[in-house]
């Protein structure tokens, strides 16, 4: 099925796809990073008495890849999903769930009092808040575990280094570099390193707390 597609505050459009059942609870779910939407698709099919509502982030899928780094930021990411809120579900709550950067990406608009109302449950899989990251990789008392953690995550600093990755992640097999999968296509991992590139280094150097009312 085609998606609708929904127009954020800096002019990008949103794929957004739908399935299941219309008057059931609306369930929003966002994917990480190197994927698209298809990576709900046996999920939505499995919750088919949810309103199952799916959409590629920026840079990902049938979405707009906008170039900028600063395109990618959390607060924009935000701007986001509050505008697919508005599409999909204007007057009541929907569930969250995030999966990987789609979580990553979600706590800190959870904070945000434009939200106040708007979600009924927030589900995360392995998709910490950057800034609760920062500040445990900045905690001396388990320093051990910050090194190990550090040292599981050096590709993250790779993603740093200018153009360096997205030449590595054009040229060499999509199977060997990240998982296998027809549905993805290069554009979804290499647009997508902007979301570290464009948040992870300010949330390692000054995590900022933040508090949610959201059941988690």
């Amino acid at each position: 099925m085609a998606p609708r597609f929904v127009t954020s505050t800096d002019g990008v459009r949103l794929a957004v796809h739908e399935s299941g059942d219309p008057g059931g609870p609306v369930l929003v779910a966002v994917h990480g990073y190197p994927d698209n939407h298809h990576v709900w698709d046996r999920m939505a099919a499995a919750l088919d008495d949810f309103r199952v509502v799916t959409y590629d982030i920026r840079g990902a899928g049938e979405s707009d890849k906008p170039t900028e780094r600063a395109a990618y930021r959390i607060e924009q990411l935000g701007d986001d999903l509050l505008a697919v809120l508005d599409a999909v579900s204007p007057d009541g709550p929907v569930h969250l769930l995030g999966h990987d950067w789609g979580s990553m990406q979600l706590w800190e608009p959870l904070s945000d009092p434009r939200l106040q109302g708007r979600v009924a449950t927030f589900t995360s899989i392995s998709g910490p808040s950057p800034d609760y990251a920062g500040a445990w990789l900045r905690d001396r008392s388990h320093l051990g575990s910050s090194v190990r953690q550090v040292l599981a995550s050096t590709y993250m600093v790779i993603f740093q280094v200018p153009r360096l990755p997205e030449a590595v992640l054009r040229r060499a097999p999509v199977g060997r570099v990240i998982g296998r999968s027809f549905r993805r296509s290069a554009a979804d991992k290499t647009n997508g390193i902007n979301l570290y590139r464009a948040n992870m280094p300010s949330r390692v150097r000054r995590p900022r707390p933040a508090r949610l009312e959201v059941p988690v």
